[in-house]
């Protein structure tokens, strides 16, 4: 898919325990994310916890930081009292009027509001599907 997708914290996170971080990159080629949510991923390390999920977030070349503008940090707080999400889903929504075609969240409710508000936005447990989908295909094949 040529889609320019924004990914919040939630999603790289889980997507990294689980391994399948790829399946990101397989879908879309690229990802994009903003320096806050960056920020969020890596709030363990500056805590001293070990995550090794966020260096296997990191090392790679295909999620690319952007830096939000200083109008458009104002804008992601208002947004974010609005609709009364995290930083981070407002962000990301603030990110996606630049032109983006997908935002994917870890958060029904910020989906739900998301969505109202005309973003076309998918919360991971689709990404999840769609793994167990390939799993289930790969054993009905095999078997």
């Amino acid at each position: 898919m040529n889609f320019r997708v924004i990914v919040n914290a939630s999603p790289l996170i889980f997507l990294a325990k689980a391994g399948l971080l790829e399946i990101l990159k397989v879908l879309f080629t690229n990802a994009y994310t903003t320096r806050e949510i960056m920020k969020e991923v890596e709030r363990p390390l500056k805590l001293g916890i070990e995550a090794p999920e966020v260096s296997m977030i990191k090392a790679t070349n295909w999620i690319n930081v952007i830096e939000l503008k200083a109008e458009e940090k104002e804008e992601t707080r208002k947004l974010a009292d609005r609709l009364g999400i995290a930083l981070g889903e407002a962000g990301a929504a603030t990110l996606y009027q630049r032109g983006f075609d997908l935002l994917i969240v870890a958060d029904r409710k910020a989906e739900r509001k998301l969505r109202d508000i005309g973003i076309n936005v998918v919360d991971l447990r689709y990404f999840a599907s769609l793994q167990m989908s390939q799993v289930i295909g790969e054993i009905s094949q095999c078997c």
